[in-house]
This record gives C-alpha cells, structure tokens and sequence, in this order.
C-alpha cells in the first residue's frame, strides 16, 4: 500500500511545478540542479491524458505519482481534515492527491511533494508510519 501525500496549493499544479521540485529536491540531496530543469536521471510521465503524473529515478524507481489537482469546493471540510489549511487566504485552494512508496524511493517523493508545496505557498501532508 503507497503512502497518502495531500498536497494543497492556491492554484493547481502544473508541469512546470514538477520540474522546479525536482530541481529543489536534487539541490538538498546535494546533486545537480537548476531552476529550469531537473536532473536528467528524474523522469516524468503523464498518464491518462496527463492527469496523473509519475516520476522515477534509475536508482529509486517510482518515486512520486500525483494525480491532477481538484478545487477544493468546500474550505470547511478542508480545514477540518487539514487542519493547517486554515491559515491560507485567498478565493481558490486546490487539492493534489499524491503517493509515494514506503522507504528511501518514497522519502525522496514525499521531500519533492513538500518542497513544491512550499515553493507555491502550499503545504504537503504525508501519512506517517509503514
């Protein structure tokens, strides 16, 4: 069974998000990184006419697969599960359903999922345990 991420962001993700995660991600691990592009071992797939990304290392395999963001309609019910939602302002919050692999493969995907939510002043939740 993967490990639940949610990942909550004031606009939904897009591709290009992915690509600057993974360059953040790549930068703390100390290989190589930029802005612009990820490391050429990442690879990033769209499925199902792009509304699931997944993505893999050589080493680690899957790492991270994230379905396309949804508008979280109702803020209350946000809250309620998330409880540090509360704190965003703004019309619109968007919801990413995301897992990750339990072990060193999906601590790799769940530092990628938070640093994009960071970067978009979002946040990332994991499931703990395993």
């Amino acid at each position: 069974m993967p490990r639940d991420i949610a990942i909550i962001t004031p606009a939904p993700l897009v591709f290009e998000h992915w690509q600057a995660a993974a360059a953040a991600a790549s930068e703390a691990s100390g290989g190589p990184h930029s802005l612009l592009v990820w490391p050429p071992s990442w690879q990033f797939t769209a499925v199902c006419e792009a509304d699931v990304t997944t993505i893999s290392t050589p080493d680690l395999g899957t790492v991270l697969t994230a379905a396309a963001s949804q508008l979280a309609r109702e803020p209350s019910e946000l809250r309620r599960l998330i409880p540090e939602t509360a704190d965003f302002q703004g019309a619109q919050t968007w919801w990413t359903e995301a897992w990750a692999p339990w072990g060193p493969g999906g601590a790799a995907g769940v530092s990628m999922a938070r640093a994009l939510a960071a970067s978009l002043g979002g946040i990332a939740q994991a499931a703990e345990g395993g």
